[in-house]
């Protein structure tokens, strides 16, 4: 089974294919994150800290893979 980045989840097009589409209960706590991280305030530790708090459950990699990955620039 395929593996979606954290932030989304399986979904169908208007055509029934497959697609990946946000899920409403994490992503905008994704999009929060990458807003905080993006002010420059905070250190990866700190937004660790913050959004395991809110139930995202990133470890310190993982956080440090979502930041990096393409799929959340868009280039995808």
């Amino acid at each position: 089974m395929l593996s979606h980045p954290k932030g989304y989840m399986s979904g169908l097009n208007s055509g029934g294919k497959p697609l990946m589409q946000p899920d409403p209960k994490t992503a905008p706590k994704i999009m929060k994150l990458f807003s905080d991280y993006a002010t420059g305030l905070y250190s990866q530790q700190q937004l660790l800290n913050k959004y395991n708090k809110c139930g995202l459950k990133l470890t310190k990699s993982a956080l440090s893979r979502l930041l990096s990955n393409p799929l959340y620039m868009g280039k995808v």
